[in-house]
């Protein structure tokens, strides 16, 4: 599989600019013969919590569809960073409940914008354009309150490029070990598209070659460069092999990059065949214990509160 990893400055909040940059380094990667290109996180817009303007709908995205006509015109998977918008149901239930008993109406004449929260996608898109895989961000960066804007994902994707198992994850993503293992028993490639910033590039570093190492596969992160609304993004994209050593290192320019991916990671996996001592069955009875431990002193926290306001207002 011959990959390219477009790390690009992304002109902030600016989707026409970055579109029309994005189709010249599709057809570069054509030209030199690559199966799939991978852009950043948030790919058209930057790492932006101004959802209002960045979303689009999921059935209208303007940005999707001319991804989807890039691949058929260049006959090359793409994976594109996006937003989409969603309206939260438990939100919209509430409303609509004290609508109704407030003006005995219905949510129809509620904006969705004033109950939205978006969703951060990475879709694939095949060589005829057609979507292959629509992953949605499990972890928003709850650090710079990307989580006030953006729902959790609850879905991994897993696909194959030119016959080659793959799987992707979303930045922030790459600090949860354990998603990353509920895809490595098929995945032979993890892509991880991200917006990381200068200041924590080295546990970027750190990061992949763990994450490699850990499921003994392929990894490839692709982050952005350049300055966007005050942030500065130095690039650092890297791919990194089954031992975690980095064969392919960006720096920290705009670049496009292109190379072959070896075939290699069965033979690996054989010779050194970690995931078969992995305890599977333990790991779930550990985590679902630690799980059930934590949901009691949400409620024990709940009922303390409850108590706390009662004991207050004398209620």
């Amino acid at each position: 599989m011959k990959v390219a990893l477009c790390q690009m400055n992304i002109a902030y909040e600016d989707k026409k600019t970055n579109i029309a940059r994005a189709e010249e380094f599709i057809k570069q990667a054509a030209e030199q013969g690559a199966n799939i290109i991978i852009f950043p996180e948030m790919s058209m817009t930057g790492f932006s919590m101004l959802t209002d303007y960045t979303s689009e709908s999921k059935t209208r995205t303007v940005t999707l569809n001319k991804f989807k006509i890039f691949a058929s015109k260049y006959k090359i998977h793409i994976g594109l960073g996006w937003v989409a918008g969603k309206i939260e149901e438990d939100v919209v239930n509430v409303i609509s409940t004290v609508l109704r008993s407030k003006e005995g109406d219905d949510l129809s004449s509620l904006d969705s914008k004033d109950v939205r929260l978006a969703e951060n996608h990475y879709t694939i898109i095949d060589e005829n354009g057609d979507v292959k895989a629509d992953y949605v961000k499990i972890h928003p960066f709850s650090f710079m309150q990307e989580d006030q804007h953006f729902v959790c994902g609850d879905e991994v994707v897993q696909y194959e490029i030119d016959g080659v198992p793959c799987s992707n994850f979303i930045c922030y993503d790459l600090r949860f070990p354990e998603v990353f293992q509920a895809v490595a028993d098929e995945a032979r490639v993890i892509f991880v598209p991200a917006c990381w910033p200068a200041p924590r590039i080295n546990q970027w570093k750190m990061l992949l070659a763990s994450r490699a190492i850990e499921n003994q596969c392929y990894v490839i992160g692709v982050n952005c460069v350049g300055n966007q609304d005050g942030v500065l993004y130095t690039g650092e994209s890297r791919i990194l092999n089954p031992y975690g050593e980095v064969i392919a290192r960006l720096g920290n320019g705009e670049c496009l990059f292109v190379t072959d991916i070896p075939d290699d990671v069965e033979e690996i996996r054989s010779k050194f065949p970690v995931r078969h001592d992995r305890r599977y069955d333990l790991y779930a009875e550990l985590m679902s214990r630690r799980g059930s431990k934590r949901y009691v002193q949400e409620l024990n926290a709940e009922e303390n509160e409850k108590q706390a306001l009662a004991k207050k207002y004398s209620l």
